[in-house]
């Protein structure tokens, strides 16, 4: 096989690895994630993610489990936290950027496009920007992936989400659900 077919192959597969076809709120998620990210964004990564996250979706929403106690205390050791022999792995990294993500929800009072694909959106952006600043500070041990952060905060996002609709016993209104929720949250 000669070098030029092998670039060509090459080039193809990954052409096709990077087309993740988004619809709907995975589509808003990517678009809020990109916009809100910075520098500290990667659009592909959030196409990678998010599409793995839709495949997921359904079976999220049948059991949204959150442990409440444990995100609030993973927020606080990731955002309030000034130890900085501290390290963070994918999981507290990943829930502590939901929490956050939450938190400005309720800060913007839900007056801005809080669809379920904003919401998660903004949760990857939190933890790709959470990820690069404890990573340059050397506090996430070797081995956890910007990805792996990217897929537990949108995992996360999704069980609040998932769980602020539950709670409200399936009834519209997601803005005043995440509300409730953000509330239930950030007052323990």
């Amino acid at each position: 096989m000669d070098m030029n077919k092998l670039m060509s192959v090459g080039k193809e597969i990954l052409a096709k690895s990077q087309n993740v076809n988004l619809d709907g709120d995975m589509k808003d998620a990517h678009q809020e994630a990109n916009s809100q990210a910075g520098a500290s964004g990667n659009s592909d990564l959030f196409a990678n993610v998010l599409g793995s996250l839709s495949q997921q979706q359904s079976q999220i929403a049948e059991a949204p489990h959150v442990d409440e106690q444990d995100a609030v205390e993973k927020h606080e050791a990731a955002y309030n936290n000034d130890n900085n022999n501290a390290s963070h792995d994918a999981n507290s990294l990943g829930t502590a950027a939901a929490m956050q993500a939450l938190k400005m929800f309720n800060q913007r009072g839900g007056d801005q496009n809080q669809s379920q694909g904003a919401f998660i959106g903004t949760a990857l952006s939190e933890a790709s920007k959470l990820f690069d600043d404890k990573s340059a500070n050397g506090q996430v041990p070797s081995g956890t992936s910007k990805e792996n952060v990217l897929q537990k905060a949108g995992e996360m996002a999704m069980k609040m989400y998932f769980k602020s609709q539950m709670d409200a016993g399936g009834s519209g209104g997601s803005a005043g659900n995440l509300m409730n929720l953000a509330s239930k949250f950030l007052n323990k």
